[in-house]
C-alpha cells in the first residue's frame, strides 16, 4: 500500500467523470463522421451533446458511512468540527498536565518537600497537587463536551481515562526527571505530535500506512476513538493510565533507593 491508495477511491470516480464529460462528445462526433453522417446531422448531434443531461442520466454522489447510513452535508460538517474540537481539547489538556509536571518538580525540590522525603515517597508528595491539576482538567473538559453536545457516558469515560493517563505521565516525569527543562522542552513536540500524527486534522495513519502503528498508539488517537464509541480504544487508554501510574511509582521508589545508597557510600 502507498499513500496514493488512500486517496485513489476519493479521486478516481470524479476524475473519470470529468474526463468523460470532456472527451465523450468529440469521440461521438468522430464516430458519426466516420459512419458518413452529413454536416446537418453532425450539427444536430453537437447541439444534443452540448445540452444538459436529464436527471435520469446524471450521476448523484451521496455521502454515507461504511455501514450504509446516509449523511448530509450538515452532519459531515458537524462531525468534522466536533472531531477538531475534541482533538484540540485533548492537546490543550496534554500541555496543561505537562506544565503541571514542572510545578510538581518545583514542589519536590523545595526545602519543605525535601524534609518530608525522609518519611514519605516523592510520588506520595506529588499526588495531592497532581489531583488538583487533574480535577481541573477533567472539569474543564466536561464543560467543553457539554458545549459540543458530547457529554454522554461514553464521552466522559473517555475523557476521564485520558486525563488519568496524562496525569500519570506528568507524575512519571516529575519523579524521574528532577529538571524543569525537560517537560518544558517536550511541550511543543507533544502538541505538534497530537495535532499532526493523531487524526485531529487528518487521519495520517490512513494516508501513510507505515505510520499507522505509531498513530494508533498515541493517547490523543485513543481518546478520539474511545469518544467515538470504540470499546477497545477505551480499554487501551485505561491500561495506558494504569501502566504509567505503576511505572511512576516504581521509578520513584527506585530513584529514592539509589539516592539513599549513594548517600550511604559517601
Amino acid at each position: 500500500r502507498s499513500p496514493a491508495s488512500a486517496l485513489a477511491p476519493l479521486l478516481r470516480e470524479p476524475a473519470a467523470v470529468a474526463v468523460a464529460a470532456r472527451a465523450v462528445p468529440d469521440i461521438a462526433l468522430d464516430y458519426l463522421a466516420g459512419l458518413g453522417a452529413t454536416q446537418e446531422q453532425l450539427d444536430a448531434a453537437r447541439r444534443e451533446l452540448s445540452s444538459g443531461l436529464g436527471d435520469e442520466l446524471r450521476v448523484h454522489l451521496l455521502a454515507g458511512t461504511a455501514d450504509g447510513e446516509a449523511l448530509d452535508e450538515l452532519s459531515l460538517a458537524r462531525r468534522g468540527f466536533t472531531r477538531l474540537a475534541r482533538g484540540t481539547l485533548a492537546v490543550v489538556l496534554l500541555v496543561w498536565l505537562l506544565y503541571a509536571s514542572i510545578d510538581l518538580n518545583r514542589w519536590i525540590g523545595s526545602p519543605a518537600a525535601r524534609r518530608l522525603l525522609v518519611c514519605r515517597k516523592a510520588a506520595a508528595l506529588a499526588l495531592p497537587r497532581l489531583a488538583v491539576y487533574a480535577l481541573g482538567a477533567l472539569l474543564a473538559g466536561i464543560e467543553v463536551l457539554f458545549a459540543l453536545g458530547e457529554a454522554d457516558g461514553r464521552g466522559v469515560a473517555a475523557l476521564a481515562c485520558y486525563v488519568a493517563a496524562m496525569s500519570a505521565l506528568s507524575l512519571l516525569l516529575a519523579v524521574c526527571v528532577r529538571s524543569e527543562a525537560v517537560p518544558a522542552v517536550l511541550v511543543p513536540f507533544a502538541a505538534a505530535a497530537g495535532f499532526i500524527l493523531s487524526p485531529v486534522l487528518a487521519d495520517v495513519g490512513a494516508l501513510f500506512p507505515r505510520l499507522a502503528p505509531l498513530t494508533n498508539a498515541l493517547p490523543v488517537t485513543l481518546y478520539l476513538r474511545a469518544g467515538d464509541g470504540s470499546g477497545e480504544a477505551l480499554r487501551r487508554l485505561a491500561l495506558t493510565a494504569a501502566l504509567l501510574f505503576l511505572a511512576a511509582l516504581l521509578a520513584g521508589g527506585a530513584r529514592e533507593r539509589f539516592a539513599r545508597r549513594a548517600g550511604a557510600m559517601r
